[in-house]
């Protein structure tokens, strides 16, 4: 089994778009937020980043109450290629997998990359979906 020197353990929080012929995306995202692990699990560092909806003109109320992340809170945060080049630099180069609690995550950073022309940075590739490794971790369920 490959070792990984960091484990990124990633949060987005998602808006969404506009439901226009154009528009490919259901949503996009508004923030990044993520914890760096060494190899024992200990935070070592902390991400996080609003981002500026490209397709929407607000933040809806239903994702405010959720989030509590406002319009005016993305006003002037960084466009989403920004956001997550800014995300990738601060991962770095060394071996990481990014883990989410599902692959809900992993799939919107692809649409989102793909609808908006930006690529997938290099550190993304290796993933680990919580969700799926949990009941055997914790010897529960099926």
């Amino acid at each position: 089994m490959r070792t990984y020197e960091q484990n990124i353990v990633i949060d987005l929080e998602f808006n969404p778009t506009p439901k226009s012929g154009r528009n490919k995306l259901a949503f996009e995202i508004i923030e990044i937020g993520a914890v760096r692990l060494d190899d024992k699990g200990d935070v070592v560092d902390t991400f996080n980043c609003l981002v500026k909806p490209e397709l929407s003109e607000y933040v809806t109320r239903m994702i405010t109450a959720l989030t509590g992340i406002r319009t005016s809170d993305v006003e002037d945060a960084p466009v989403f290629a920004e956001a997550l080049g800014a995300f990738a630099r601060w991962i770095g180069g060394e071996p990481a997998r990014i883990v989410a609690w599902s692959s809900s995550d992993r799939r919107q950073i692809q649409s989102e990359c793909a609808a908006k022309d930006v690529e997938v940075p290099p550190q993304m590739k290796r993933w680990l979906d919580l969700q799926k490794v949990y009941p055997r971790v914790m010897g529960v369920g099926d």
